[in-house]
């Protein structure tokens, strides 16, 4: 836990000392499909997202808990790839 808390320390640290990117927006645009599918626009990157047949989804594509899940080992890994 002490490694998350000096990562987080860290982090509010550079995004304070550089206050454009403490302020940056972030949009996204969303098209649905079929059922629970939907395509999501990012920066003009096209990901899609679905649920699992049991979510009522057709599994075309990973779920939202997927991605955040993506998202965080993206995050917490980056500092060991340097």
């Amino acid at each position: 836990m002490a490694a998350f808390s000096k990562l987080f320390i860290d982090t509010r640290t550079a995004l304070t000392s550089r206050g454009v990117q403490a302020t940056t927006q972030f949009n996204v645009t969303s098209q649905g499909k079929d059922g629970l599918r939907r395509a999501v626009n990012i920066r003009g990157i096209c990901v899609e997202v679905d649920e699992p047949p049991a979510l009522g989804g057709n599994d075309r594509a990973p779920n939202p808990v997927e991605y955040a899940l993506a998202a965080l080992v993206r995050i917490f890994h980056e500092p060991t790839q340097k």
